[in-house]
């Protein structure tokens, strides 16, 4: 085999090799850039959903309010006696805190 024959062998072997890695690493690429939009989409519908649950949560406290705040009402329209206990001053289980409105008496 002459020099430039071997020349050429092994420059075609170094391009193929070369061309094998390229397309490895295009391959990694486009996997990347799936994993990229799927967790993308994953992050929106995280983002959705918690913004779900909040408005749910805001929807639950004011439900579980409104029958506290009526009887509060019609408790506030009659004398209370000094034993019993005011609705107005119970602690509100939704909203995890004791405002001054919010006391045992």
């Amino acid at each position: 085999m002459s020099n430039s024959a071997h020349t050429w062998l092994t420059l075609s072997a170094f391009a193929d090799e070369f061309e094998a890695e390229r397309q490895n690493l295009l391959d990694k690429v486009d996997v990347c850039a799936a994993q990229k939009s799927e967790q993308h989409k994953l992050e929106w519908e995280s983002k959705r959903r918690a913004e779900e649950v909040k408005e749910l949560q805001k929807v639950s406290h004011a439900d579980h309010c409104r029958p506290l705040r009526h009887i509060e009402n019609l408790l506030g329209t009659r004398p209370l006696r000094s034993t019993g206990l005011r609705l107005a001053e119970m602690p509100c289980a939704m909203c995890m805190h004791v405002s001054p409105n919010h006391a045992l008496i």
